[in-house]
């Protein structure tokens, strides 16, 4: 595996950490896991599109 590929999934992995950890901080607000799963997934995914269009734009 290639250094540039470790880098990638060095950041992919940081930022659903990320991501996971505004959740946890999100989910006791909101009170209930039906509510606060929907909400880190769109979360993650915003976050997922908004690094893609960044990279696509370089």
């Amino acid at each position: 595996m290639g250094r540039q590929m470790r880098i990638a999934r060095a950041i992919a992995a940081a930022v659903v950490a990320g991501v996971s950890f505004v959740a946890y901080l999100i989910a006791p607000f909101v009170g209930s896991a039906w509510i606060a799963l929907p909400v880190a997934l769109l979360l993650l995914f915003t976050t997922l599109f908004v690094f893609w269009r960044f990279k696509g734009s370089r």
